[in-house]
């Protein structure tokens, strides 16, 4: 148990008020107690506000109101999958640490509510819980051992009384609060275990200072108890119980009547509260029940109107909330310090427990996703500044007029405080700052051979400081050798040329980073010059000679120089020939997409093209068509095509064509207008000039054909009569070439009357 407490127990009807207010749209994941689920990391969030102030959010939608020196947190929040709040622990991965799980404990009735305000350093939790009767009772969780918790219903002090509220727990498993007795008015009670830390144990009433009620609010492990009471007159007074004096009034602070008692620790100090201020009572020697009541005042701005203590931890130093003109921080205060609030993103807080090391449990709103939310958190860093520890890592080894990166980043500050740090190095008995920078890595130059010791202070922002040192020895920086492992290259024109070279350096072995951090360059014979590791193409045939420097990160060159050889590549072209054409009609070859793999050789491109017909190419040109005469009959042949660049490289192209049979084309007409009857008179042309010699039929009306007999292309041909009974009649001419094309004419009607 930690000697800290809520200031005022708020009733049940108002937490759940309270706990609304924390609670967001999106909460985390709920985990029961041991009969519910098992537990699971609770979402974590750690920011920092503020100079040294550090919030760690728990990620729950509650408050906290209790932290144990290992860091256990306990508290009542709102969780998912069901309607009534529930008490939670929150155990750290490690003490104290940052990241752990959250559980929620099971209630006295299945799905009921359950509040846990306090917890012991054996992990006894005490709050209040609804049970199947509807009754509130004060509530004793104890771990079950294998990793959930059991529940005992702690009863009231006397029968016919109904409910009961737990309030705190020591470390020897006193459990104090408040209970109804057989008239059902509130009394506070200790609850003493048959043992410490057993589940058994006897609830007694503590009575009243006079009045009608009574409440406990703390405990310590001598079972002391501290709460408030009604006084005969009327009064609420802070009081402290021993079993050997009972109830003891521990009066007021100057102009107040009335005084609560939070918390007590056990030194015996106890903070509570009278009129609008805080108090801290101190017994005038351990173990004593007389001491003074001092006020622990306000914040030290006429905003502020006064404060609330609520808790406080071995040291005698307290926390709770202070009041503001709009708004109410959590507060903390010490004899050394005074007050001063913690540090929010929002208006509100309050700090309910602090344990020693300095963490205090609470809620306040922090900001998520850019809206603010009630959250449980612990405050870090609150309880004086902490000198940072400070570390610095340098190179192995070191080559002069080469840079290195100087790492303090492994240095931490307990108080989380941003640090700053200054750096300076020694050499031959000098000491010199080296850096306006403040960071904790910065780059460092080592100009000279010898050994360097380097220095760095970090200081945190209240100025506190350590120091880190480490010693780098220096060599001094020799040119690396660069090699060519392929010997002279030849290419063609166009083509990639991979230049294979190896580079080796004298400071390798001290400085593993020398080689493959080399910037290397490459200047040619054409002017070209480019960095990198090394390849390019050639624009045009020829010898080009190349020098490769390589540079170390210390400003030395080495460098080779060979020659590559670039022969010529002949240009290419698409060409384009139909695969047939007809007897008598022309065609063309064209060139398109002309190409040279050498840039230079691109705009001197020429062409010359062989209709295959026996005539040879025509003369090379820029031109990239020829149009071939047509051709007298069917034929099959090979048309050509070349292009050549400047240099005198030629690529051929071989297409086969092949020229189809024309059938003849026939015109037929009456031989005489005036005479329907008949005969019929023809001519054709044919696309064959050599398709000679050619014949003709003719296709009577009735269907009969008349024989094949010569004919002429170009001249008009009368056929031979034949005799029609009267109608009409149509007559076709159809002629035939010697590659037995048949042409036809339109069909001619004969009239006979």
């Amino acid at each position: 148990m930690m000697p800290r407490r809520l200031g005022l127990r708020v009733p049940v009807v108002a937490l759940l008020a309270l706990l609304a207010a924390c609670a967001d749209k999106a909460p985390p994941t709920a985990v029961a107690g041991r009969a519910e689920a098992e537990p699971v990391a609770a979402p974590l969030l750690t920011h920092t506000v503020g100079s040294g102030d550090h919030i760690i959010n728990l990620g729950i939608p509650g408050r906290a109101f209790d932290i144990s020196e290992a860091g256990q947190v306990t508290g009542a929040a709102s969780f998912p999958g069901t309607t009534k709040p529930r008490g939670f622990v929150w155990t750290p991965s490690g003490p104290n640490s940052t990241s752990g799980m959250v559980q929620s404990l099971p209630a006295l009735s299945v799905r009921d509510s359950s509040y846990a305000y306090e917890i012991n350093e054996s992990g006894q939790v005490v709050g209040t819980s609804r049970n199947p009767q509807g009754r509130e009772r004060a509530a004793l969780w104890t771990p079950d051992g294998a990793g959930g918790y059991r529940v005992k219903d702690l009863g009231v002090i006397e029968y016919p009384g109904l409910h009961s509220w737990g309030a705190a727990i020591s470390n020897a498993g006193h459990v104090v609060g408040t209970a109804q007795d057989a008239a059902r008015a509130q009394r506070a009670f200790l609850w003493t275990p048959t043992s410490p830390g057993d589940t058994t144990g006897t609830m007694l009433n503590l009575g009243t200072l006079g009045g009608t009620r009574s409440f406990a609010r703390g405990v310590n492990s001598n079972g002391w108890v501290v709460g408030e009471s009604y006084t005969a007159g009327g009064l609420t007074r802070a009081f402290l119980w021993t079993p050997n004096t009972g109830m003891i009034d521990l009066g007021a602070l100057p102009g107040s009547n009335n005084s609560t008692a939070t918390a007590i620790n056990e030194a015996g100090q106890i903070v509570g509260n009278s009129g609008s201020f805080g108090f801290l009572w101190t017994p005038t020697a351990p173990g004593a029940t007389t001491g003074t009541m001092q006020s622990l005042g306000k914040l030290p701005t006429y905003l502020s109107t006064g404060s609330n203590a609520t808790g406080l931890n071995e040291d005698g130093v307290v926390v709770g909330t202070t009041n503001m003109s709009s708004h109410y921080p959590a507060m903390i205060w010490s004899a050394e310090a005074g007050m001063r609030d913690l540090p929010m993103d929002g208006d509100f807080g309050e700090a309910y427990a602090i344990n020693g090391q300095g963490h205090v449990a609470g809620w306040t709103q922090v900001r998520e996703n850019g809206v603010l939310v009630g959250r449980a958190v612990i405050w870090r860093g609150v309880m004086g500044n902490v000198a940072p520890t400070a570390a610095v890592s340098v190179p192995a080894g070191a080559v002069t007029n080469h840079s290195y990166v100087l790492n303090a980043g492994g240095s931490t500050d307990p108080d989380g405080d941003a640090l700053e740090y200054i750096w300076y190095y020694e050499k031959d008995g000098r000491v010199e700052n080296f850096s306006g920078l403040r960071t904790p890595q910065v780059s460092f130059t080592f100009r000279e051979t010898g050994v360097y010791t380097i220095r760095v202070v970090a200081r945190d922002d209240d100025g506190l400081t350590d120091t880190a040192q480490a010693s780098v020895t220096v060599e001094q920086n020799l040119a690396p050798t660069v090699t060519l492992t392929g010997g002279p290259v030849t290419v063609g024109e166009g083509v990639k040329a991979v230049l294979p070279f190896g580079v080796s350096d004298p400071n390798q072995a001290t400085d593993s980073t020398e080689v493959s951090t080399m910037l290397y360059a490459w200047e040619w014979s054409d002017g070209r010059s480019y960095t990198g590791t090394g390849w390019r193409t050639f624009p045009d045939q020829g010898t080009y000679t190349f020098t490769l420097y390589a540079k170390d990160r210390g400003g030395l060159v080495g460098s080779v120089t060979s020659t590559v050889t670039v022969t010529n590549t002949a240009p290419t072209i698409a060409v384009h020939v139909p695969a047939s054409t007809l007897e008598g009609a022309t065609y063309a070859i064209t060139a398109s997409s002309p190409s040279d793999a050498g840039t230079a050789d691109r705009p001197t491109l020429q062409f010359a093209f062989d209709c295959g017909r026996g005539a040879g190419y025509g003369a090379f040109s820029t031109t990239r068509a020829a149009t071939c005469p047509a051709l007298a009959d069917q034929d099959t042949f090979n048309a050509r095509a070349k292009v050549r660049d400047k240099d005198g490289a030629e690529r051929e192209y071989v297409r086969t064509v092949r020229v189809v049979n024309a059938r003849p084309v026939v015109q037929a007409q009456l031989a005489d207008p005036n005479a329907p009857q008949g005969p019929v008179a023809f001519r054709f042309t044919d696309g064959g000039s050599a398709d000679g010699p050619w014949t003709y039929r003719v296709r009577r009306g009735n269907g009969t054909y008349t024989a094949w007999m010569p004919a002429t292309p170009g001249t008009w041909i009368t056929t031979p009569a034949y005799t029609y009974p009267s109608g009409s009649h149509d007559e076709a001419v159809y002629v035939r070439d010697k590659d037995g094309g048949i042409g036809y004419s339109a069909p001619v009607t004969l009239v006979v009357p």
